[in-house]
């Protein structure tokens, strides 16, 4: 058996960055997990984890306040889960928008037959227009 108690230890801490950036570590860093720190990922990532935490049902109260839960709920065409998850959405972004104003904003995002399908992008424009609308209204009204 060899004596450890005597042996020294030298190491060398001087760091290139050449070495780093030539590292097989580094490029699947930059390659596969840093991308997933990106917005729309950490989004999806969101969505599935309450997808998982819900058991899979989907109402305008439990989904994600997401453009992945927005399409949830339009695919279950219900006007009062789109009215649901749009007063949601309006709380959620600390938006004054009424819940009669939020039912017929839901008439054109529900989906359905006698429902429109529009996008997410356009439903955030037309609560924040609602929005500003009633704020106009409560500065103009004595």
């Amino acid at each position: 058996m060899e004596n450890f108690t005597n042996t020294t230890i030298i190491t060398n801490t001087s760091l290139d960055c050449e070495d780093l950036t030539n590292n097989g570590l580094y490029m699947i860093f930059i390659g596969y997990i840093y991308p997933m720190f990106s917005p729309t990922i950490r989004s999806y990532m969101k969505d599935i984890f309450i997808h998982v935490k819900n058991v899979g049902k989907v109402t305008g109260e439990i989904v994600s306040l997401t453009e992945f839960g927005f399409t949830k709920v339009q695919k279950i065409k219900s006007l009062e889960d789109m009215a649901t998850f749009i007063e949601r959405v309006c709380k959620n972004k600390h938006l004054s928008v009424m819940k009669d104003e939020c039912l017929e904003c839901a008439k054109s995002f529900a989906g359905g037959e006698e429902f429109n399908e529009e996008s997410w992008n356009k439903m955030l424009a037309e609560i924040e227009k609602l929005h500003k609308k009633n704020i106009e209204d409560k500065n103009t009204k004595p």
